[in-house]
């Protein structure tokens, strides 16, 4: 988190500064309490919308946020940053980093690279005998604003990755005047 309220921080020292950009594309997860952080500040909002499939019922929990770190929930976490904030995110994007992405696409921030790689539940990464492993999710479903469930992944609002002869090129997420192309234009409607 330090790095990014310091980055943050850096930025809106700079009046030039116009567009702030979260690249969560390799990010397999994490701690869901610093997503959900990051969600309050680059969303305003922060909650969870979720299935769970045991008593098959809906739930959505909101989070509060000490968004400024002194200690107290109160009117004063409601920081403010003077930018148009995008992410960028890709299929390795897993649990946490999917329901970033899930929050940043659901509130109206600017989501850019490929679908992620979904999950955001007690993952569990599971070996198989063979050397290969893969990931699990709990029991509940993360579910977008729609109700729709994303364990599968949050598509993005504007797609990065070109492939070309079964190969991702993943060149355009480093591509800055491109990226700024989209945001600005995602944020003029």
């Amino acid at each position: 988190m330090g790095s990014f309220m310091q980055a943050l921080e850096r930025a809106k020292a700079n009046p030039e500064i116009k567009i702030f950009v979260l690249n969560i594309a390799n990010c397999v997860g994490g701690e869901s309490g610093i997503s959900a952080t990051i969600s309050k500040i680059i969303c305003k909002t922060a909650y969870r919308h979720q299935f769970d499939e045991l008593p098959g019922q809906d739930e959505v929990i909101h989070y509060d946020i000490d968004a400024n770190f002194d200690g107290t929930f109160d009117e004063r976490d409601d920081v403010s940053y003077p930018f148009n904030f995008a992410v960028v995110a890709a299929s390795p994007a897993y649990s946490a980093a999917n329901y970033l992405a899930n929050m940043a696409k659901d509130n109206g921030v600017c989501l850019l690279g490929e679908t992620t790689g979904g999950g955001a539940n007690s993952p569990q990464l599971t070996p198989e005998s063979e050397g290969m492993s893969f990931l699990l999710s709990g029991r509940y479903k993360l579910m977008d604003k729609n109700g729709k469930h994303v364990d599968f992944g949050v598509e993005p609002d504007y797609v990065l990755t070109e492939e070309s002869d079964g190969q991702k090129d993943y060149s355009s997420y480093f591509d800055l005047e491109a990226i700024s192309r989209y945001v600005n234009e995602f944020y003029s409607d």
